[in-house]
């Protein structure tokens, strides 16, 4: 059986880096309005297979939320501003506060929107079966499974760049997944997110928390 770490595709909007940050009142209303709109989005363009989780038409109506919100944005920037100041010009800060909503989101998206966890679940599913498409030519027992996710553990411990190891823990948790060691899927998604958080990682470990409750 070969493993192969796959590069993290987008997912919906689950391929972007976040800053965790805390979020006041009006940002957390800025954010329920967000989850109903995205996932109306989702319901209404679907992608059609696990490839293209992420259409143009998704991609404009995330855009498009964020466009409508503009006043909402200022007031938010303006009354946060403390948070923000790290960032020189208006427009990194406003691609901030984006990025932070949509990451506050996630778990949101993943428990009350069916398109959106629908979407998560055949992209997991679909990398399950790259993982192990090789399983057709011989049965493979546990041990055999076990053996081959620690040979890919020890590849990926030579990636020097952040982002790309994070992304190998990510595949780790899902392998983990699959042979249904949850705990070490948590901690590899974990891994992923303190190295270097992004929203796959953040929306394969929400999908794995409602699974495991």
């Amino acid at each position: 059986m070969v493993l192969k770490v796959l590069t993290l595709a987008p997912v919906l909007v689950v391929g972007i880096c976040f800053q965790v940050g805390a979020q006041g009142k009006d940002q957390r209303k800025l954010q329920d309005e967000f989850v109903e709109a995205y996932c109306k989005c989702v319901e209404e363009h679907p992608a059609p297979h696990a490839l293209q989780l992420m259409s143009d038409s998704q991609e404009q109506c995330l855009r498009a939320f964020f466009t409508q919100h503009q006043d909402d944005y200022a007031h938010i920037l303006q009354k946060d501003h403390g948070r923000f100041d790290n960032y020189k010009t208006d427009a990194e800060k406003r691609a901030a506060l984006e990025r932070e909503i949509v990451r506050n989101a996630i778990d949101d998206l993943v428990e009350e929107c069916s398109a959106y966890r629908k979407s998560i679940v055949t992209y997991k599913n679909y990398l399950f079966s790259q993982f192990m498409r090789e399983q057709t030519e011989k049965s493979l027992t546990r041990k055999d499974e076990l053996e081959s996710i620690e040979r890919v553990k020890q590849t990926v411990s030579s990636i020097k760049e952040p982002n790309k190891l994070a992304n190998a823990y990510a595949m780790i948790g899902v392998m983990y997944e699959y042979v249904d060691e949850k705990e070490q899927a948590r901690k590899y998604y974990e891994k992923s997110i303190d190295l270097y958080p992004t929203t796959a990682a953040k929306a394969l470990a929400a999908l794995l928390k409602t699974e495991r409750d």
